[in-house]
């Protein structure tokens, strides 16, 4: 349903490109339930409040649960994008959608701990010491970098991956008889 909706919408922004993918195949529909299950861990991930002070820190989670759930949906587009464009499902493919979603879902636990402290200023103005503390005592100072660089390697790795998806996609120009415009890649 949501697949069909983008897939007409995106169709309209992109007349000149032949979109061979319109039906999802099962390689699709399984690299959706994993995408689900990301989401699904970013949330199973908090631990449910046993007093009120939890309850204000699991309503402040919120806020950097609704960032990584739209990061990990801009992912998710992009895949689609890729799926719907070409509608590739060979073994290379398969192979690389595989790392891909490996990826993906080892990137959620540091998108959502990064997001966290991203939001140490906000608990300030909240002036709450139960969330200051909860914040500021998850990660010694000279960890940052080392976070960073972790979330660094995933994000690049998922683009990565995506850039190794539509280069072998192009290299199949030939047998998805793409037009010299679908070589260019709009957007």
């Amino acid at each position: 349903m949501i697949r069909g909706a983008l897939g007409d919408r995106y169709k309209e922004t992109l007349t000149n490109f032949r979109f061979r993918g319109k039906e999802p195949g099962r390689l699709e529909n399984f690299s959706d339930a994993v995408f689900a299950l990301a989401i699904t861990l970013l949330l199973i991930s908090t631990s449910p409040p046993t007093n009120f002070d939890q309850i204000k820190i699991f309503i402040f989670d919120l806020i950097p649960f609704t960032l990584c759930i739209t990061l990990i949906i801009l992912i998710w587009n992009e895949h689609f994008v890729f799926f719907y464009r070409y509608g590739l499902r060979n073994g290379a493919v398969i192979a690389l959608n595989t790392l891909f979603l490996i990826i993906v879902l080892f990137y959620v636990y540091p998108l959502k701990f990064l997001t966290r402290l991203i939001l140490i200023p906000i608990s300030y103005l909240i002036d709450h010491d139960g969330l200051k503390n909860a914040l500021m005592g998850s990660i010694k100072h000279e960890d940052m970098a080392d976070l960073m660089i972790i979330y660094g390697l995933g994000a690049a790795s998922v683009f990565l991956v995506l850039v190794g998806m539509y280069r072998y996609a192009l290299k199949q120009a030939d047998e998805l008889e793409l037009t010299v415009v679908e070589n260019l890649i709009p957007e």
